[in-house]
């Protein structure tokens, strides 16, 4: 007997016989509750389907778009197609000269023309981009000053990249907005894929935070933000972290970051100026010697912001 027979019978029949409905009643839910249970695993997911779903589709279209590049503001007062034009641009502006790369740049296709320049979208290939973040930018760059051109490389991005490092952009804004409501000095903020770093690089104190990260950590009023909710920029690390405990909603003062004022400026010069010639005079010379310790080091941003580098679209504030 299968189980919906033996569910017939063993309900209907009390019924029939005139058991009371109270008894029969429990019974009826009872096998309800044991022929509709479901166990998870099987009859549905342990998981967010469409978290997990959307993630998948985010890393696919990080992937496709990190093989595609725009380049922007290729002069053309000749006129030329894309094809052409792609040709001048690996030919004339970022020299790329590998024979054995027969597909550098493939799949072009135009993104419009302002005056004399024109703009276009291409695939690139591993070798013309290992090329370009070397040897090609360099060129890039002598061919922009000679020719007095604005040539551009763009590296596509998915929403969400885009608006993280525009997320960046932003808080360095507020940051700055901050400190001048205050008329006070707003210390160092740098930003560079998606990460900010403030403090103040004179006395080496610096720090460096995921834009998502600071945004938290700072608590403060998002509503003129025009992007992706900042939640949902979040890594899984961060919204674990900020579930537990341990990244909480403003727990950050901006005041730590704190620049030296001018005034404190000059009386560290002033007091070091003294210090200097004092040993000088001790031992023996006429010329006050150079603190050499007390020069300003260059940090790593100060390396980086002085190489050329890939444009990227900014938010406009």
């Amino acid at each position: 007997m299968g189980l919906t027979e033996y569910y017939l019978i063993f309900v209907v029949f009390p019924l029939a016989a005139g058991s009371p409905r109270n008894i029969s009643i429990p019974i009826t839910l009872q096998l309800i509750a044991l022929i509709m249970e479901k166990y998870p695993g099987f009859h549905y997911e342990n998981i967010d389907q469409k978290a997990r779903l959307a993630a998948s589709q985010e890393h696919v279209n990080r992937r496709v778009l990190s093989e595609y590049i725009k380049v922007i503001n290729v002069p053309n007062t000749e006129k030329l197609n894309v094809r052409d034009l792609v040709q001048k641009f690996l030919k004339e502006v970022v020299r790329y000269n590998n024979t054995k790369d027969n597909a550098p740049l493939s799949w072009a296709t135009s993104t419009g023309s302002n005056g004399e320049t024109s703009s276009f979208r291409v695939k690139m290939s591993d070798s013309f981009w290992s090329y370009f973040t070397g040897d090609g930018r360099k060129k890039l760059i002598e061919y922009n000053r000679k020719e007095r051109a604005n040539v551009k490389v763009i590296r596509d991005q998915t929403i969400s990249l885009s608006d993280l490092e525009n997320l960046s952009l932003y808080l360095r804004r507020k940051i700055k907005l901050y400190y001048q409501s205050r008329n006070s000095t707003p210390p160092d903020v740098s930003v560079k894929n998606g990460y900010v770093t403030i403090g103040n690089y004179g006395k080496g104190t610096t720090k460096r935070y995921r834009a998502t990260e600071l945004a938290v950590l700072l608590g403060w009023n998002y509503q003129d933000w025009q992007g992706t909710a900042i939640k949902e920029l979040m890594t899984n690390t961060e919204k674990r972290n900020m579930a537990e405990g341990l990244l909480t909603w403003g727990s950050l003062s901006i005041e730590l970051f704190k620049s030296i004022e001018p005034t404190s400026m000059e009386n560290i010069g002033q007091e070091q100026q003294s210090s200097n010639e004092s040993a000088a005079v001790s031992n023996g010379n006429e010329e006050p010697s150079i603190n050499k310790e007390g020069s300003r080091k260059r940090t790593n941003e100060d390396v980086e912001s002085n190489q050329a580098k890939i444009h990227k679209p900014e938010m406009t504030a």
